[in-house]
This record gives C-alpha cells, sequence and structure tokens, in this order.
C-alpha cells in the first residue's frame, strides 16, 4: 500500500469485544459500495466456536478468506468477540488493512484520503506511519 498510514481508534463499546469493530466494518464497507467481496484474515484470536476454527487454521495458513458477512457478524462482539484481529479488504479501487489489535485497540491502514472518510466515524483516533 503505498502512501499508506495508520488509523488507531480507542473508541470503546459496550459489548465483551470491548470495541466497535462492526461500525468500523460497517464504514469501511461503505467504501466498497454494493460490491459483494471476500476478506483475506491473516489472524484471528478470541472467544467462540468460528474465531477459535480461524485461529487454527491459520496456524497452518497464511491466511484464509472469508465472506465479509461472516466477518460483520462475529464483529458484533457478543456471540463471539475478537482479541486480535488482522484482515484486509481489496478492490480495483481500494485496499484497507484493519482488526483489532491486543484488546487494546482497532486500526485501519489505508491512504490518508481513505481514513479521512472513516474518522469520522469515531471520537479517540490518532495516527501513525506504516513501515513496510
Amino acid at each position: 500500500m503505498n502512501n499508506a498510514m495508520r488509523m488507531w481508534i480507542r473508541d470503546k463499546d459496550e459489548t465483551p469485544q470491548g470495541f466497535p469493530l462492526k461500525k468500523l466494518l460497517r464504514g469501511v464497507r461503505s467504501l466498497f459500495g454494493d460490491e459483494h467481496f471476500k476478506v483475506e484474515v491473516f489472524r484471528a484470536d478470541g472467544y467462540g466456536f468460528q474465531i477459535n476454527s480461524w485461529n487454527s487454521t491459520l496456524e497452518k495458513e497464511e491466511c484464509i478468506v472469508v465472506d465479509f458477512l461472516v466477518l460483520e457478524k462475529l464483529a458484533e462482539g457478543t456471540e463471539e468477540w475478537f482479541y486480535w484481529l488482522d484482515a484486509r479488504i481489496s478492490s480495483v479501487f481500494c485496499s484497507v488493512r484493519l482488526g483489532l489489535h491486543d484488546s487494546s485497540a482497532l486500526y485501519v491502514e489505508a491512504t490518508k484520503t481513505v481514513l479521512t472518510k472513516l474518522e469520522g466515524l469515531f471520537v479517540d483516533v490518532y495516527y501513525s506511519t506504516v513501515s513496510e
């Protein structure tokens, strides 16, 4: 990702997960329009059958590809929740890497233009550079 930056999000919510991951995913989805897409998941640690299944697979594989709607459902953070998530959503026009970093903050990695579109959804954000 050329010229990528990382936006850290420290907003909290009332779910056991503690962070508004679903809100972040919905914001990212709005960038991609009505397109139906898959998500590459590189890390998935947390609580629940599906998340633990992904984690087991990722012990053997570099990444797995999942349907966005499945990830969005898990991101509610109520029946299952993440402690750590690292995923990428890409299209011809845009690539976004996002996740939850060790139960401490959400993050989105993208161009500054993309991050600016998402920033208004959250209150407690800060930026860092991305080393490639």
